[in-house]
């Protein structure tokens, strides 16, 4: 595949881990858990169980990983700001996907 194949399959793999993390049956085990753990009133609990919930803001950090990977892997060899420059096109896309997807329901 090209690079730029692999950037919109990458944006798509983003937006599908943060809907599941933040949306689907088969995580809610884990947002119940962070849940629970948040009930103790530690900010950090606190922090991830909202984080968990949201699919705008756990897409930003799936972002980062995907595209520290993305640039690792695919492009190979770039540098910081590349990696950040890819991190906001990333999650920038997942998160329109994320609104259109919310603005349907």
């Amino acid at each position: 595949m090209t690079p730029i194949a692999w950037l919109f399959v990458t944006v798509f793999a983003v937006y599908r881990l943060s809907e599941l993390v933040a949306h689907d049956e088969i995580t809610e085990v884990i947002r119940l858990w962070l849940g629970r753990k948040a009930a103790s009133n530690r900010k950090v609990w606190i922090f991830f169980a909202k984080l968990a919930r949201c699919p705008l803001c756990i897409g930003t950090w799936i972002s980062a990983i995907a595209a520290y990977l993305y640039g690792q892997w695919v492009v190979e060899n770039v540098g910081v700001m590349e990696i950040l420059v890819l991190w906001l096109a990333v999650s920038g896309s997942q998160y329109f996907l994320s609104v259109r997807s919310m603005d349907d329901n």
